[in-house]
């Protein structure tokens, strides 16, 4: 989006110079006075403001600079807060629809990965059989969290070599 541009003119009626929203503010940070606006009723009004010495006009600018940054650092620990909020609603979603999905069934298949990744699923489906491919690459015992009471057997299939 490009700012507006005002033009200020001489008596001639020639373009002197092209005013951005800025101008104003920064010509008081670099110490000057208000310029082309110096004689304008708002700017008399502010006197004060006009009167800062350059030391007191940076470390002002400095005590902005610094609330901004926190007031940002605010705002997008707010986002990631929020961020994460939905993305454990959206995971408990799919988590729940994967439950559901293997609770209607009686074998469950996965490899030892999958066994590992839908643990809570498995163990909320409680299947009779639970049958695990890649188990060659494995200790048993990384299989055993996706047990649960309900299951008679476990079939670990594995390359033999």
């Amino acid at each position: 989006m490009r700012p507006k541009v005002y033009r200020w003119y001489d008596h001639r009626w020639q373009a002197r110079q092209a005013i951005t929203d800025a101008y104003v503010v920064g010509r008081w940070a670099n110490g000057n006075n208000a310029g082309v606006f110096f004689r304008h009723h708002v700017v008399q009004a502010a006197r004060e403001i006009w009167e800062m010495s350059g030391a007191d006009r940076q470390a002002k600018i400095k005590d902005w600079n610094t609330e901004i940054l926190r007031d940002q650092a605010q705002t997008i620990a707010t986002l990631g807060k929020d961020y994460n909020k939905c993305m454990h609603n959206l995971s408990r979603k799919f988590t729940e629809k994967d439950a559901a999905i293997l609770s209607s069934k009686r074998i469950i298949g996965c490899t030892t990965t999958a066994a590992a990744m839908y643990r809570e699923s498995i163990q909320a489906a409680s299947p009779g059989i639970l049958l695990v491919e890649e188990a060659g690459e494995i200790l048993e015992s990384h299989v055993l969290t996706a047990l649960c009471p309900k299951t008679t057997q476990l079939m670990l299939i594995g390359d033999h070599k």
